[in-house]
């Protein structure tokens, strides 16, 4: 739909070929595979990435200028099964139980299967300065007010953020129901691992993940999660 206008443009770097040109460069790849585990964070731009997101959001493969955006899931997959390397993923603070299992399906269905899939709920959502936190204390929030009884308030807590630290954990169990959907039981903590991720400095946010998973939802907290994590800053 150009008109008869230049459509269908490909620039390719000299020496190339022109069909089946790698996405990667030979000194991209070199250089990736230096490492074990390669996070995508970034690459999925999760701490901009904090709208609402359906299975309609997901980003098509004739989507133009998608770095403005974010990265393809299909991008990410490839460069994965390029290198060869376990893959990190960070699922947006809002994405909704469709677009989560659809992703799972897309990496059950094209990541090699011997490679390793972390998964974290979106990223430092205990860091006032990124819109996640407030998001999600915000969800936190809304859950209470619709059932008071849920298992952010076990232990009927007032507290203003406790609630939202433990909302992390509780939408990482979902995470980690869903992806269990897709992959089933025997992958979780061996393929599949949900890590839960706090303060290195106030490890009393990983506990309240870790509580509402437990006491709140009456679930072995080593039934969801591989491991926990945390930002340990260096100054």
């Amino acid at each position: 739909n150009t008109g008869g206008s230049l459509k269908n443009l490909k620039i390719i770097r000299p020496g190339f070929p022109s069909v089946n040109t790698p996405t990667f460069t030979p000194q991209y790849v070199d250089h990736v595979k230096r490492f074990s585990l390669l996070r995508f964070m970034d690459w999925s731009r999760t701490n901009e990435n904090n709208e609402p997101l359906t299975l309609a959001d997901r980003i098509a493969l004739e989507t133009r200028r998608v770095e403005t955006r974010v990265a393809r899931w299909e991008t990410i997959i490839e460069l994965a099964n390029t290198v060869e390397r376990d893959i990190w993923i960070n699922i947006p603070v809002r994405a909704d139980d469709a677009y989560i299992t659809n992703l799972a399906q897309l990496m059950k269905a094209t990541l090699k299967p011997q490679l390793n899939i972390y998964v974290e709920y979106s990223n430092e959502i205990w860091n006032g300065q990124f819109a996640q936190s407030g998001i999600n204390r915000s969800l936190a929030n809304a859950e209470i007010a619709a059932n008071p009884n849920s298992p952010l308030r076990f232990d009927l807590t007032t507290d203003q953020f406790i609630p939202g630290f433990r909302r992390v954990g509780k939408r990482s169990k979902e995470i980690s129901d869903l992806f269990k959907g897709v992959f089933g039981q025997a992958a979780i903590n061996t393929r599949v691992r949900v890590v839960l991720a706090g303060q290195m400095a106030n490890p009393f946010i990983v506990n309240e993940g870790l509580r509402v998973v437990q006491e709140g939802m009456g679930v072995p907290v080593g039934d969801v999660f591989y491991a926990i994590g945390g930002a340990p800053y260096y100054f």
